[in-house]
């Protein structure tokens, strides 16, 4: 496959739909209606029983050139995300997701849950789901600042199967502006595959997020939450811990390697944000403690970020009080929104015996919203990393582009 002919083909599909959005009624009867529109995909709905049976997806291209340091790079473009998913709803009570991921070397299940909420405020939900842990891992890759997540998501689960509950609220009267979320989960690696979990481990865990927000207004919005994990590492022993340098496309400079008789690790997350009409701060500090045996010398690895973004325009993101996270954007003019955005991250892989490389990085990004499912991101990524086991300097500078959709 040419991936840039790939990312060339998506551009050129984005710049076209940006002429308004469609929305087509293909079907129409006095119990159910079909319809297909480029913004939300293509939506079956019937009145009676309530049913709401939906269809969509993402697409996103990247494309990345290198002024290179110690490791040689080469310009390269790929499809960083295709995925395609089946979502439903019934009697409002309880909803299902089938998601699936086309990118070429990630064929796998993403989301694969069914969730019985009985009211607004509590929910229940279980199969294959992203772990209640950081504000940063919690927001869908359709909404993130950046094209790639900070250093420290390294230390962070990523998906788990099993069984999920969520409850949300105010403190004090019914029109206060707090706003507080609690998720407790509990399961396994995500369906059962060592090799799909983002630490290579077959385990169990739980995962826990505790957020709340004094002020949740439309346009300001005060947050802070705290997330904890602790994970029993089974099989082989063995946990991972890896992460490129804020790029898809970039060498993998950072990598523990699978270190050997881990009994379990216990990971521990802060996080803070405040939104300002069309100014974001936010930023996290989280830290994972490896406890090992056969006489091994334990280790401790931590990341942090601190990100800063505007919107030129005057737009805002909106803010879940449901889930404690941050989404998109909808422009306001034709032309669509700009977004300028400032990144500082890091993460020490180094402890002990263990030398798996420190880096922190600088990004500087774009994001060009053409609605509020289409965008265009750049990103500039600095990187002041030591690699694994040498400690050898290794410097380069990244700068690359995507065309994103959702539907």
């Amino acid at each position: 496959m040419n991936f840039r002919a790939c990312f060339v083909l998506l551009s050129a599909l984005l710049v076209s739909a940006t002429a308004g959005a469609a929305r087509v009624e293909i079907l129409e009867g006095e119990n159910y209606d079909l319809i297909a529109s480029t913004s939300r995909g293509i939506r079956l709905r019937f009145k009676d029983p309530d049913l709401v049976f939906r269809i969509g997806g993402r697409l996103q291209a990247d494309a990345a050139f290198f002024v290179d340091d110690a490791t040689q790079l080469d310009p390269d473009a790929k499809l960083r995300r295709g995925r395609l998913y089946l979502s439903g709803k019934i009697q409002d009570d309880f909803r299902f997701r089938i998601e699936r991921e086309f990118a070429p070397e990630k064929g796998e299940w993403r989301n694969l849950w069914v969730q019985y909420r009985p009211n607004g405020r509590i929910s229940f939900k279980a199969g294959n789901f992203v772990a209640p842990f950081g504000l940063e891992q919690m927001m869908s890759s359709n909404s993130t600042t950046f094209m790639e997540r900070s250093l420290s998501g390294a230390l962070a689960p990523s998906f788990q199967t099993g069984g999920r509950f969520d409850a949300n609220g105010r403190f004090g009267r019914r029109k206060s502006r707090n706003r507080w979320t609690f998720a407790l989960s509990g399961g396994a690696e995500p369906m059962g595959q060592e090799s799909d979990d983002l630490h290579r481990s077959k385990h169990w865990s739980v995962v826990s997020r505790l957020s709340y927000a004094p002020i949740a207004r439309r346009r300001m919005v005060v947050h802070f939450a705290g997330a904890g994990e602790y994970r029993d590492v089974l099989g082989d022993d063995t946990y991972a811990i890896g992460t490129r340098t804020e790029s898809s496309l970039g060498p993998r400079i950072l990598q523990t390697g699978s270190l050997a008789d881990v009994e379990s690790v216990a990971s521990a997350g802060a996080e803070a944000a405040a939104l300002f009409g069309p100014v974001l701060i936010q930023g996290e500090y989280n830290q994972s403690f490896l406890q090992r045996g056969d006489g091994r010398e334990d280790a401790s690895f931590y990341g942090a970020y601190v990100q800063t973004s505007w919107v030129v325009t005057g737009e805002q993101r909106d803010y879940s009080r449901s889930s404690g996270t941050f989404g998109g954007l909808t422009p306001r003019r034709d032309w669509g929104a700009v977004e300028l955005a400032a990144r500082v991250s890091t993460i020490d892989l180094d402890d002990g015996t263990v030398n798996g490389g420190k880096a922190r990085d600088l990004t500087l990004g774009v994001n060009w919203y053409l609605r509020s499912n289409l965008r265009f991101m750049f990103n500039y990524v600095m990187v002041d990393a030591e690699q694994r086991t040498t400690g050898d300097s290794d410097d380069p500078h990244i700068f690359q582009f995507r065309a994103q959709l959702h539907f």
